[in-house]
């Protein structure tokens, strides 16, 4: 277990949470990563799409090892300049991290991207103690997905489980995206762990694992919460205990899984019934969501849903279009889950599967 201080990591955490790495435009990230990797020992390369892959250590045929994923871009352009600041908070006894950027001599709160700095930190943390462990940095993970439908499958035949932090808070272990992302067997093996750090499982929303899992990797994965709260906003923040809890979690899950295999096989679902929101505060029932969704809709124009996700007030849903950041809302903040939908507890909207 890491019991680490401020004043150990504070440096590296600044240095990282200044790199600017919106959607697309993830060089500078990218070139840290690389240098990192290539500092760490680690066999390291960039594919065609952007994406960074790690492998640490000699993998012979047979062994299985962990793999952990995180991605390099953030939903934020970029700011002449950004600085970290760490704000103690008596009562919590922690340290409050948050950005802010100058304009005309005065400061003002901005977003640096913890969604998913938090989990590079960690995931490079996890590759500087295990001798064999794989890695995997995504690009475009914020608009849609785009990188880690790039990696190549075959990267991961002998990784064993893959484990992400791209959560907000710090208490959530998500188990399930639009189907089962992990079996059992790896859940009742992690049981006593998810009840020392906090953790309890939920169903989440997108992101790079549900990708690696809907194209069926084969092996359980798991996404967590790490820290960061008000995501894809100017007052982000991230409180530091709950990173090291993160990180002290992920640890204690590797030493508890070790180097085997937790296969899972994903059960896509050809059609979902449920319950329909009816805009009218009421629920139909035997509703055909994918149905609906595709015939009752003009299928014409582009709007903001998702591929995954329809706006229930939107009225030129394309299905093809993937403008949206998975878990989050239009208006920036992130959807919660609310019986059969996804709701934005900010502004009202209401999402629906499809």
């Amino acid at each position: 277990m890491h019991n680490i201080k401020l004043k150990d990591v504070k440096n590296e955490l600044v240095e990282l949470f200044k790199i600017q790495s919106p959607s697309k435009k993830e060089d500078a990230m990218q070139i840290y990563l690389l240098d990192k990797l290539c500092e760490l020992g680690i066999n390291a390369w960039m594919d065609k799409k952007g994406n960074i892959l790690g492998v640490k250590g000699d993998v012979a045929d047979g062994e299985f090892v962990p793999c952990m994923v995180a991605h390099m871009d953030t939903v934020f352009e970029f700011e002449e300049n950004i600085f970290i600041n760490f704000e103690y908070e008596k009562k919590l006894d922690d340290y409050k991290i948050y950005a802010t950027t100058k304009s005309k001599g005065k400061d003002y709160f901005t977003g640096c991207g913890f969604d998913d700095k938090n989990g590079i930190w960690i995931a490079l943390k996890m590759l500087e103690k295990y001798p064999k462990i794989k890695v995997v940095f995504t690009v475009e993970e914020e608009t849609g997905g785009a990188g880690a439908e790039a990696v190549n499958m075959e990267f991961f035949s002998n990784v064993g489980y893959c484990i992400q932090c791209d959560r907000r808070g710090n208490s959530d272990l998500v188990t399930s995206i639009m189907g089962d992302i992990c079996s059992q067997e790896f859940l009742d093996v992690i049981t006593p762990e998810m009840q020392q750090f906090g953790y309890k499982e939920v169903m989440g929303m997108f992101t790079d694992v549900e990708v690696f899992s809907s194209k069926n990797i084969g092996v359980s994965c798991v996404n967590m919460s790490c820290g960061y709260h008000n995501p894809h906003t100017d007052k982000e923040y991230t409180m530091f205990s709950q990173l090291i809890n993160t990180l002290n979690f992920v640890d204690a899950l590797i030493e508890k899984l070790g180097e085997k295999q937790y296969p899972h096989d994903t059960f896509v679902e050809s059609t979902r019934k449920g319950r329909y929101y009816n805009h009218y505060g009421s629920w139909d029932d035997d509703f055909d969501w994918e149905f609906e969704a595709y015939n009752a809709i003009p299928n014409s124009g582009s709007c903001m849903c998702s591929n995954s996700l329809i706006d229930a007030s939107c009225q030129i849903h394309n299905p093809r279009v993937s403008n949206m950041s998975g878990v989050m809302c239009q208006c920036g903040e992130e959807l919660s889950s609310h019986r059969d939908s996804l709701n934005c507890d900010y502004c009202g909207k209401v999402y629906l599967y499809i």
